[in-house]
């Protein structure tokens, strides 16, 4: 199932994600900058911090929010919610 929120835009990167990974691309060249792949389901939806545009948040299907830090490629936060995460925003 085709899903709306894999692609995400900030002023120097692109993030876009497939079935189980995510793909970071810097805007000043286009090329492929990083790969996350942690997932165990579907990646449902990606959304980069935008005061702090290192960060960018990933949710699957079976239910887990992941904000990674793009310079350390670190985890800084793993959640597990609820219910899947269909729709990511940062306040």
């Amino acid at each position: 199932m085709w899903r709306q929120k894999v692609l995400a835009v900030a002023s120097s990167r692109i993030a876009f994600a497939s079935t189980l990974a995510i793909y970071v691309l810097e805007t000043a060249n286009y090329q492929l900058e990083k790969i996350f792949t942690i997932q165990d389901q579907n990646i449902s939806c990606i959304e980069w911090e935008p005061q702090e545009e290192k960060l960018l948040a990933s949710g699957t299907m079976d239910r887990k929010i992941i904000v990674w830090d793009m310079d350390s490629e670190n985890i800084k936060y793993n959640m597990q919610m609820p219910s899947p995460a269909t729709v990511l925003q940062f306040n």
